[in-house]
């Protein structure tokens, strides 16, 4: 005999044709951390009438449906080796880590191309820019970049853009594309570096948020023995977290409601997962960068960009568990970070800039961005998004911040809306 201790756990996933088909193929496994999976099941005790006193019938009891648990997990770019000279993210298999896939299904992008498991793992359903094209940047400023003549009509507005030398690539131009006329691409903001002429365009994918059905998944929870397995079945993101501290690996946090659950004592075993690199810590040497407004900000702590899905379940007698279908009928974002009171924050009567920008309602831009390395770069960009609460004061080691909470608000703001094109959130890789 054997116990499970739950620290030798793999957890996999694969896609489903519908809310309550389990997938029993294609699973794909990732190094995450993963907490106690909270089980539960639909019961009614009734006071009911005994023979004896102090004594109970069994209470009446229902479905499975609603167990959750949690993952987290560093996240990963690229796979290990990978060739940007041969090989587009979105386009081949294998090449994007395996939560990136996930973020893509998670903040909704074009799900619907996910039509398959090989399709989700390979990242279909993210918005794929230009294939790697040598030399083909002409000319570059911080803010825009001119392509070779006939090039602009393969980048798509909205989609992340990594321009460096092919040889170097330790200062590439990065940055979302705004609007394309003819070959020049203006970019949202003004990067941090300027491409040189004759530099290498890289592939990218670009993650972003929309209005598409969230998709469902077969989740495996096996452990060290063929008996330990748990699978959950129809599981749907409910919420989750991205972590983005000065000096961390940035973190992907996933919450996930099934619809079904089952133990099952055949599927058990440890499980190797597929070799992609980690992101870099955000730190200066690494790339990273917070820019509010286009401008560099500093001092920012405790960021954390975090969502929250509220899930209609849909009844059905005939069903699994009695559910047969979800919609997502909220999609909560907010962005969360301390900034230190400054001797430069100006006062508007009697208002700290901070207040005084929530009493008017004003939006800004934030952008935050890691990476130096093609293959382990990230990018985000949240155009226009706005003070959501009274800012509060905190204490943080001796010093004054005022904590911030934002969320999206509209923005029209770039030359298209298909793909990523006017998206209130868009998480790039290249």
């Amino acid at each position: 005999m054997a116990n499970w201790a739950w620290r030798d756990v793999s957890i996999g996933f694969a896609l489903q044709s519908d809310l309550t088909t389990a997938a029993t193929t294609g699973f794909e496994f990732i190094p995450a951390e993963v907490a106690l999976p909270e089980h539960v099941r639909d019961a009614e005790d009734f006071t009911f009438s005994t023979a004896q006193v102090g004594a109970y019938q069994p209470p009446a009891v229902g479905g499975k449906h609603g167990a959750t648990f949690s993952v987290r997990i560093p996240l990963r770019g690229f796979k290990s080796g990978y060739d940007p000279t041969s090989e587009q993210p979105g386009v081949d298999a294998d090449v994007i880590s395996r939560e990136i896939a996930l973020l893509g299904a998670v903040v909704g992008s074009n799900n619907s191309a996910a039509n398959s498991n090989a399709n989700l793992m390979l990242g279909a359903h993210l918005s794929s820019s230009n294939a790697y094209t040598a030399n083909d940047v002409s000319s570059a400023t911080s803010s825009a970049v001119t392509v070779q003549a006939a090039s602009g009509a393969n980048y798509n507005v909205g989609d992340f853009a990594c321009f460096d030398d092919v040889s170097a690539q330790t200062a590439p131009q990065l940055g979302f594309i705004k609007s394309i006329a003819a070959d020049v691409l203006t970019l949202f903001e003004a990067a941090a570096n300027t491409a040189s002429a004759n530099d290498e365009n890289f592939p990218t994918v670009t993650a972003y948020l929309s209005n598409a059905a969230p998709l469902p998944l077969t989740v495996r929870i096996v452990g060290d023995q063929t008996e330990f397995g748990l699978k959950y079945i129809g599981c749907i993101c409910s919420g989750g977290s991205i972590t983005l501290n000065a000096n961390a690996t940035p973190i992907l946090e996933l919450e996930f409601t099934c619809t079904s659950r089952e133990w099952d004592d055949s599927i058990g075993g440890l499980q190797t997962s597929d070799a992609f690199a980690r992101l870099p810590p955000i730190i200066g040497n690494n790339g990273g960068r917070i820019a509010i407004n286009g401008s560099q900000a500093c001092g920012l702590t405790d960021v954390t960009l975090s969502w929250t899905n509220t899930l209609k379940f849909f009844e059905c007698a005939s069903g699994a568990e009695g559910y047969n279908a979800v919609k997502v009928v909220e999609r909560a974002w907010s962005l969360s970070y301390a900034v230190p009171h400054d001797s430069s924050d100006t006062i508007t009567d009697g208002e700290h800039h901070y207040e005084y920008g929530f009493e008017q309602g004003f939006a800004a831009s934030v952008s935050i961005t890691v990476g130096t390395s093609v293959g382990r770069i990230m990018s985000i960009l949240c155009p226009s998004w706005h003070i959501s609460e009274q800012p509060t004061l905190e204490d943080i080691d001796g010093v004054l911040y005022h904590r911030l909470n934002l969320r999206p608000g509209e923005y029209s703001g770039d030359g298209a809306s298909t793909n990523a094109g006017n998206s209130i959130l868009r998480i790039g890789f290249a």
